[in-house]
């Protein structure tokens, strides 16, 4: 039971729903009250123990569940006071949903940095962004009906939803969705009108730099890459480009020996050990060393320049990185890599969202190289 002025709040919660954790549930409940109550700006949102007691839920649920409301803009909170709605600061306001991948953005530094791109745009221009947690469907239709919001559209930084985000597409015809997933290859090809994907120019990248040390007289190469899903086409489009310059320029390469796979991992630490381990045993089993080890992402360039540093061996061999993600400057000594454009990328994605021009499909953003 509720008591005071709240005494009509009632919730419906869903347990077998797995999409949609309890506390988005009932955020979205509490935010349907309030405006369904037409709420004021200050006017007192329920308390979380007035909502634990209604939705059958722990005080921990129910304030993570106005914190979340709080983040999103609909209401500030004040200690020992509790929270208080919180109106737009003008008659539409105007929002961008933002799907994250499974590790999400604490867990990821590329999807980080087309988050900062999206989010810096999004100030720019006074248009929020809101993350998406759960149901993509249930999220995308909900911010599409709250009041005084217009929904511009959604960028999708998760590379394992593709076909049901198409299906979301075809439901909403007028609204826009912008792909930030390099590994989609499958989407190429087939996209809806009201459907992007913005792409790194891989194959130009690793070229470039291929060609870079093709220039300094660079003789033999290898390629330190990872085992990949089938719809990876990122890293492989950066080994063709490497191999392509090779070709060009006369540089020894072998695939069957100078194509290094480590196992597919995707955490950062993970990555960096098994590319160690991987090139330990190519060391060891290797009398004539590669001039140039190219690594298809930085954290592979990290663990391949430790495995080289503690086995005493391929001092002469130059070790490259790409992404560009700058991460490893503070303990280890700069090296040549690829800066993948991705906050510029996620500035590009709200644009189009934000944007009635028309723009292609697929779009390929050049990368730039970083040279020490």
């Amino acid at each position: 039971m509720t008591s005071g002025k709240f005494q009509d709040l009632v919730f419906h919660i869903d347990v077998e729903d797995k999409e949609n954790p309890i506390y988005i549930q009932i955020k979205r409940q509490v935010l349907r009250y309030a405006q369904e109550h037409h709420f004021r700006q200050n006017d007192p949102m329920p308390d979380i123990t007035t909502i634990a007691t209604a939705a059958g839920v722990s005080l921990r649920t129910a304030n993570q569940a106005m914190e979340s409301l709080s983040t999103d803009g609909y209401c500030y909170r004040r200690r020992k006071r509790g929270s208080f709605y919180m109106e737009p600061s003008r008659s539409i306001r105007r929002m961008c949903a933002v799907f994250l991948s499974r590790q999400g953005l604490m867990n990821d530094e590329i999807e980080m940095e087309y988050y900062k791109g999206l989010y810096s745009y999004g100030m720019e221009h006074e248009i929020d962004v809101a993350t998406i947690q759960g149901s993509r469907t249930e999220a995308f239709q909900f911010y599409n009906t709250l009041e005084r919001v217009e929904l511009c559209g959604m960028a999708v930084l998760n590379e394992f939803v593709g076909d049901s985000i198409l299906e979301l597409a075809k439901q909403y015809p007028k609204k826009r969705i912008v792909f930030l997933c390099p590994r989609l290859d499958n989407l190429l090809g087939h996209l809806p009108h009201n459907c992007h994907i913005i792409l790194n120019d891989d194959f130009d990248g690793g070229y470039r730099l291929a060609e870079y040390y093709a220039s300094l007289g660079c003789q033999s190469m290898a390629i330190l890459s990872m085992e990949l899903p089938e719809n990876d086409g990122s890293y492989r489009r950066r080994v063709k480009g490497f191999t392509a310059a090779a070709s060009k320029y006369g540089i020894a390469f072998q695939p069957q020996h100078d194509l290094l796979l480590c196992r597919q991992t995707d955490k950062f630490f993970n990555q960096r050990q098994t590319a160690f381990l991987c090139m330990r045993e190519f060391l060891n089993a290797r009398q004539n060393l590669p001039e140039v080890l190219f690594c298809i992402n930085d954290n592979l360039a990290l663990g391949a320049m430790e495995a080289i540093q503690l086995c005493g061996k391929g001092g002469g061999t130059v070790v490259t990185g790409y992404d560009g993600l700058y991460h490893y400057q503070s303990f280890c000594r700069p090296f040549n890599t690829v800066r993948v454009q991705f906050a510029e990328m996620g500035s590009l994605a709200m644009n189009i969202l934000n944007s009635q021009e028309e723009y292609p499909s697929r779009i390929e953003v050049k990368p730039e190289l970083v040279l020490h």
